[in-house]
């Protein structure tokens, strides 16, 4: 884990204000894929030493860009920030050794994501959530079929009931 959190802090550059403290990344906490190509979008949460999401700009997504090899990735560029980005939490919770947040995904603005980050004996952790078919499920990954520039035809939302463990999935259409 400690030589994935030290190559994001060598490669990666990241927009900080003067006033936060080096900030390190979880691991990707939900991905989007695309009908086409492999290439998916994830989203990961920006954390402080004390496994704290920053107040500002704590989900960075990103490409991980599998059609050009299984490490490498790209930023979000500011065209595909419509659809890919993200909105910002408003306001961040901290607690002791963790904190959490609710943000939205831009291209699926209708669905508020729930963000948690925690401290284990491995590091940092996070986890999300959202509403699937009327209950409350821990978020894994959203999977859409577009088309053209940005038509979009189906999204489909998959995770696991929080209540039950079972796989839920959710398919909407625009």
């Amino acid at each position: 884990m400690m030589k994935y959190v030290v190559f994001f802090l060598l490669f990666f550059s990241f927009n900080l204000c003067a006033d936060e403290p080096v900030h390190f990344s979880t691991d990707s906490v939900i991905h989007l894929r695309k009908n086409t190509n492999n290439n998916q979008v994830h989203y990961e949460v920006r954390v402080d030493e004390s496994c704290r999401p920053l107040k500002r700009k704590p989900v960075r997504a990103y490409w991980l860009m599998l059609e050009e090899g299984i490490d490498q990735t790209e930023k979000i560029r500011f065209w595909e920030r419509p659809g890919y980005g993200v909105r910002q939490p408003r306001t961040v919770q901290w607690v002791e050794g963790g904190g959490n947040f609710e943000f939205r995904i831009r291209g699926v603005p209708e669905r508020v994501i729930t963000l948690e980050t925690f401290s284990t004996a491995e590091g940092c952790r996070a986890r999300a959530t959202i509403m699937i078919n009327g209950e409350r499920a821990l978020f894994e990954w959203i999977e859409i079929d577009v088309s053209g520039w940005a038509n979009v035809h189906r999204v489909e939302i998959f995770g696991r009931s929080i209540t039950s463990g079972e796989a839920v999935r959710e398919i909407t259409y625009p």
